[in-house]
């Protein structure tokens, strides 16, 4: 069966977030405030973030869709992903937040800063399931996904809430192993 991207709730921490390598994720509300996490990269990368959210890019910008910021300066991370997210999500509306977050971070390492909004599970979840990629009869394998670190101010409550949701992601992972096996394997 296909590796499934790890995934490890922590509580928020905001230490050493300048010099942090890899890449940063933010979600951010459809209003843009820098309120929480955001307010706080915003003055590590010196206004980069409220540049970018007043920006046209950002306006066009869909809910669960992202935005990147390359190479910004303040910070040692590679990149900042600002994921447009509604106060309140439905379930489908963040687990395409997560798919969209997997999308743009790839197989790379990403800590993301989700601070008190809700539905962290949800959004884990469809980061699980984006990060597929069946590679077993290809002579060039693609690198293991990296695990994503998802900083909020309740952890607990997030990793009770994406337990059966692990378990759905592996089916579904194991599921699409067997329809991408030749007919030869299935039986």
């Amino acid at each position: 069966m296909t590796d499934l991207r790890q995934i490890r709730f922590e509580p928020l921490n905001f230490e050493g977030l300048a010099d942090a390598p890899g890449q940063i994720a933010l979600i951010v509300n459809e209003d843009g405030a820098l309120r929480g996490p955001v307010g706080r990269v915003n003055r590590l990368v010196r206004g980069a973030l409220q540049r970018a959210l007043s920006s046209a890019a950002w306006a066009k910008t869909k809910d669960a869709e992202a935005m990147t910021l390359r190479i910004p300066a303040g910070i040692a991370a590679e990149a900042i992903h600002m994921v447009r997210l509604p106060t309140r999500p439905t379930k489908t509306t963040a687990r395409k937040a997560g798919a969209a977050l997997a999308k743009a971070i790839g197989p790379a390492a990403v800590t993301l800063y989700y601070g008190r909004q809700r539905s962290a599970a949800e959004l884990a979840f469809g980061m699980v399931v984006r990060s597929y990629d069946f590679d077993a009869h290809k002579t060039t394998k693609s690198p293991v996904p990296a695990p994503v670190v998802i900083q909020l101010a309740n952890p607990e409550d997030a990793i009770e809430a994406f337990v059966p949701l692990q378990a759905v992601a592996e089916g579904v992972i194991w599921t699409r192993d067997l329809v991408n096996e030749p007919a030869n394997v299935l039986t």
